[in-house]
C-alpha cells in the first residue's frame, strides 16, 4: 500500500537531513517511524537471517540432546 505525503510532510522529510521521522497516529498514539525503503528492505533482510540462524540453532540442539540420550 502506497500513500502520498502532504506538503506539510513532504517539508519534514526534506528537513529531516536523512533522520528517521517519528509519525504518531492521534486516533491511536500508536508510534511509527518513518525510513527509506532501502534501508527498511536492508534491515528486514537482516531481521529474516537472524530468524532463520536461530531456528536452526534450535534444530541443532535439539539434534544433540536427542543424540546425547542415544547409546554409543
Amino acid at each position: 500500500m502506497d500513500i502520498t505525503l502532504s506538503p506539510e510532510q513532504q517539508r519534514v522529510l526534506d528537513q529531516s537531513a536523512g533522520h528517521l521521522i517519528h509519525v504518531t497516529d492521534p486516533r491511536t498514539r500508536a508510534s511509527y517511524l518513518l525510513i527509506p525503503a532501502e534501508q527498511y528492505e536492508g534491515i528486514r533482510e537482516a531481521l529474516e537471517e537472524e530468524r532463520v540462524q536461530k531456528v536452526v540453532h534450535s534444530v541443532g540442539m535439539k539434534n544433540a540432546v536427542s543424540r546425547a540420550g542415544e547409546d554409543p
